[in-house]
């Protein structure tokens, strides 16, 4: 069986469920992955080594090896695929233009739409209702090349930043089994992504964390919901000292909208009843309860 060879880069838990993927599929031969074995800004960061030196993979350290040796490595193992899954890091163009080897990239967002950082955090923050699994050609632009393989992804109300994330991860096995047959058959799909249709979230920011009061609380549920776990959490500050946010309930009967954002209206077991620029929010889960009592604004 002629079998297609495969490098991977990444470093978080897609590159993982990407690894596990390539690892068990019979058409393919994983000849190495380049990954990191830390990270202080990944908050999804997956370590691989023990998996690939299971299969018997070998394994590059990015603090450790430099992008010329990568790139004699693909060229010596004449690797065909190099797939990029899970690494915010851009690829220079000396590695992405190689010759004879295909670069696929791997973004969870509606491509055109939605290229840039943070998609899943932007996507729940935004309350979008549908988002994507989308593999794609690097190019030299970020998310810009050829879509490949995508599979659109609904957001109920009720998803949070994990259950999303689950959803994503979910797809991706599927996705690379159909691409690695259309490798075999030399019949790769493509499609030119519309530039006018495209736009770039940015990175985000601590303050973009931080809760709002004057926000409604449907906005503040969101945000909420987009930085739970395994992000850090929505953030509030009271008495000098920062609380993170994991869940919350909108709470939209028995308000009286006279009271200013920011007051506790209630404090009970179900947790802490705060009115928002419209509406209420319950706050039902954090790292820490604040030492508030009712009336205190936070």
């Amino acid at each position: 069986m002629v079998k297609t060879k495969v490098f991977l880069i990444g470093c978080v838990k897609s590159t993982e469920v990407a690894l596990k993927t390539f690892i068990i599929n019979q058409n393919v031969e994983v000849c190495g992955i380049l990954t990191c074995r830390q990270s202080t800004f990944n908050s999804d960061f997956s370590d691989i080594t023990k998996i690939a030196n299971i299969a018997l993979v070998p394994i590059f350290y990015f603090e450790e090896i430099s992008e010329k040796n990568i790139i004699e490595f693909i060229k010596k193992a004449k690797i065909q695929n190099v797939f990029v899954v899970g690494w915010s890091r851009l690829l220079s163009k000396n590695l992405i233009k190689m010759k004879n080897v295909n670069f696929f990239g791997y973004h969870p967002a509606a491509l055109p739409q939605n290229r840039g950082r943070h998609p899943i955090i932007w996507a729940l923050a935004l309350g979008l209702n549908e988002t994507a699994s989308t593999f794609f050609r690097l190019q030299d632009t970020p998310d810009s090349g050829s879509v490949i393989n995508q599979k659109k992804i609904n957001i109920t109300n009720n998803d949070y930043a994990s259950d999303l994330y689950n959803k994503i991860l979910n797809e991706i096995p599927k996705q690379i089994n159909e691409i690695i047959q259309a490798i075999l058959i030399h019949s790769i799909p493509e499609k030119v992504q519309d530039y006018k249709k495209s736009n770039y979230w940015r990175k985000r920011k601590h303050i973009d964390g931080i809760i709002d009061w004057r926000m409604p609380a449907e906005g503040i549920y969101n945000l909420i919901r987009a930085l739970s776990h395994p992000y850090p959490g929505a953030e509030f500050q009271f008495c000098g000292l920062r609380y993170n946010v994991m869940k919350s309930i909108i709470i939209k009967s028995n308000i009286n909208h006279n009271l200013e954002p920011g007051k506790v209206i209630d404090i009970d077991a179900s947790g802490l009843l705060v009115k928002c620029g419209t509406n209420a929010i319950l706050l039902n889960q954090l790292n820490k309860i604040p030492n508030v009592k009712i009336g205190d604004y936070l």
